[in-house]
């Protein structure tokens, strides 16, 4: 089954972590762009756990370097949606996190980044995180900022 309709198909009883996994190998010269908008990015907002966040993150590197505008904006998404899941998920598979900062440079997500990382320290449930949040915006400002 070709992982287009593995998705469309799915009704949540494939496991995300192997949908993710077959999207990062997958010839991406078999997906149109189209089916990349209204299927696959759609599919890839739907992640909420701190694993599949990463598995997405971990898209922005395929090895077909394909499709890296579309995972950008994702990513962005992401983000936005769960910036504390987000940034758990970049602390934790810190390739995949340093990768995508970069995405926050070159789109200007971060006008400035000390007061996206105050901004985040006041969401519900950051205390627990306070660690993983300063070494996101350190690794951010490290990176991006030199």
């Amino acid at each position: 089954m070709d992982i287009i309709m593995l998705i469309k198909d799915n009704d949540n009883s494939i496991d995300k972590k192997y949908i993710l996994q077959e999207l990062f190998w997958l010839d991406y010269s078999e997906v149109s762009e189209n089916d990349m908008r209204m299927i696959i990015s759609p599919y890839l907002l739907q992640v909420e756990e701190v694993d599949d966040i990463a598995g997405v993150q971990r898209l922005y590197s395929n090895p077909d370097g394909a499709y890296i505008e579309i995972f950008e904006d994702v990513i962005i998404d992401i983000y936005k949606r769960f910036p504390l899941g987000f940034i758990e998920a970049a602390t934790t598979y810190p390739d995949q996190g340093l990768n995508v900062l970069y995405i926050f440079r070159n789109k200007g997500i971060f006008g400035d980044y000390i007061i996206e990382k105050n901004k985040v320290m006041g969401i519900e449930g950051a205390k627990d995180l306070i660690e993983e949040i300063n070494l996101f915006f350190r690794m951010y400002d490290s990176l991006c900022h030199t």
